[in-house]
């Protein structure tokens, strides 16, 4: 493996990221493997060729879910792939659902150090209660996303307080019975494969 500063410069012009851009996601880099060292966010184990995974696949899930100015991921962790939506679209705004409090605080200060401070709001609940307290504030977003969430049937029922859609990643199987439950099968589905990863797919239920 390669220097993974050039690695990541790489990665991000593959995809039009502008230099601020990338140097973000190198900033992001260093936070991460700052705070993974005292908190389990991400493997431990070859650090940078994990991140640089991640990376990518953030990457390619920005475009597959483009355009977009908002959008709530749900079980953020390390910050993937929330804050490289942000990185993607530097104009959007973002939710993130993570009811643990160390990875809430981490997320917390990375925002804070990444300037996502007054765009990125981290709210430490549960999803039910999370989308709840949402759904009072009256607020609406283009998507609901997630990598790590494993409840996906929890995403799709909440697709109404969405203008565009739920998205998530996962794997050939999992789409297949999630297809198959009522009502979920007369719903529009995207599938898309992910370019290296033979195991995972990103999907997008639309509204619409």
């Amino acid at each position: 493996m390669g220097n993974i500063y050039d690695l990541i410069e790489e990665e991000g012009r593959k995809w039009g990221i502008f230099e601020s851009g990338i140097s973000k996601i190198k900033n992001f880099y260093q936070i991460l493997e700052e705070w993974n060292k005292k908190i389990n966010l991400v493997s431990r184990r070859e650090f940078s060729s994990h991140f640089l995974s991640l990376l990518q696949i953030s990457l390619w899930y920005s475009n597959f879910i483009s355009p977009f100015q908002s959008f709530i991921d749900v079980g953020s962790g390390g910050g993937f792939p929330s804050f490289i939506f942000k990185i993607f679209n530097p104009e959007s705004e973002g939710i993130l659902i993570e009811p643990s409090l160390k990875k809430s605080s981490y997320l917390s200060s990375a925002c804070e150090r990444l300037g996502f401070k007054n765009q990125i709001e981290i709210i430490r609940m549960d999803f039910k209660s999370a989308i709840h307290f949402i759904k009072k504030r009256k607020i609406r977003i283009d998507y609901i996303t997630t990598m790590g969430f494993k409840k996906k049937e929890q995403l799709i029922k909440e697709i109404e307080i969405t203008r565009k859609g739920v998205s998530f990643i996962t794997g050939e199987r999992e789409i297949e019975r999630l297809k198959n439950i009522e009502p979920f099968k007369k719903m529009k589905w995207l599938i898309e494969p992910i370019p290296g990863r033979d195991f995972i797919k990103g999907v997008l239920i639309k509204t619409n």
